[in-house]
């Protein structure tokens, strides 16, 4: 999970100045917004101060918010490659920031993967691990 702002956004900040900035937030309950939280807390920051502008349930939502300059997400890598290449979108880094989010794959085991499947499979396992 990364920090991201609209393009000409500063490529740091500190954590003072972050609590300065309007966010686009994803709903309570979203895996990558408790990722999120769980670092602010640790940095001894409350999530709940941070200045909300609006709260997006789909990734591209907040993407198109941020791009807007609606102001700054927190979202997957995953999530914002083609807008970091473009130029859209900036990457912005945060002091000790390494933040995870776990996915979970579920499947049958009671029958063999299709061909497909394994495929789709050994992808998912290329991007997320």
């Amino acid at each position: 999970i990364i920090l991201i702002g609209p393009s000409g956004s500063p490529s740091s900040l500190s954590l003072e100045e972050l609590t300065e900035q309007q966010f686009i937030m994803r709903p309570r309950g979203s895996g990558t917004r408790s990722a999120w939280e769980n670092y602010l807390t640790g940095q001894g920051i409350s999530p709940s101060g941070l200045k909300t502008s609006g709260e997006c349930s789909a990734t591209e939502c907040v993407k198109q918010a941020v791009s807007a300059g609606l102001g700054l997400a927190f979202i997957s890598d995953q999530a914002v490659q083609g807008g970091l290449k473009s130029g859209q979108l900036q990457e912005i880094s945060l002091p000790g920031m390494d933040v995870k989010r776990d996915f979970f794959m579920v499947r049958r085991t009671d029958r063999p993967l299709g061909r497909e499947e394994a495929l789709l499979t050994g992808e998912m396992k290329g991007i997320f691990s």
